[in-house]
């Protein structure tokens, strides 16, 4: 008996260590009260490929119609990554809301803390997060939608109904 635990908690200890987080959290993530709705995008341009570049001329513009995109929608929070480029992506919009941005790690804790914050938003909240392709995959899992992540363009709403999720590309 003694054997079998040992095994049993030795395949246990490979299967978190190893699963990728977006499996784990796919599993957890089964909001009884998620938001009303998500908006998620990429972030806009970035000037280069350093670790934390900022946006560029480019980037900017994209940033800047997202005002344009999302001003009719009753946004609750803002998130964003811990990079200079998210921030700066948000900018235009968390001006014309008034809305401080709230900066989350882009790791998978990180993100495993925006999926909590999600499951504990209240009913009829709007939220934006503007992270990186592979957070808005993790998010995508954690929530069973099969989407593509594009760029600053390209804005998902995650809608949350009785029966699942709905999600929709918004341009």
């Amino acid at each position: 008996m003694k054997h079998l635990s040992i095994r049993w908690i030795s395949c246990l200890a490979l299967v978190l260590f190893l699963a990728p987080p977006a499996a784990i959290a796919a599993q957890e993530f089964n909001c009884s009260e998620p938001p009303h709705k998500l908006l998620t995008l990429r972030h806009a341009r970035r000037m280069d490929d350093s670790q934390d570049a900022p946006l560029s001329a480019r980037g900017w513009e994209e940033a800047g119609r997202l005002v344009g995109v999302l001003a009719d929608e009753p946004i609750s929070r803002i998130y964003v990554s811990t990079k200079r480029r998210t921030q700066q992506t948000a900018i235009p919009l968390s001006e014309y809301l008034e809305i401080e941005p709230i900066a989350i790690e882009d790791t998978p804790e990180g993100t495993e803390r925006l999926l909590t914050a999600l499951c504990r938003s209240r009913r009829n909240d709007v939220i934006v997060y503007i992270g990186h392709t592979y957070t808005l995959e993790q998010i995508f899992t954690a929530f069973g939608v099969q989407a593509e992540v594009g760029g600053a363009e390209s804005v998902h709403e995650i809608a949350f109904r009785p029966r699942g999720p709905k999600h929709r590309l918004l341009e």
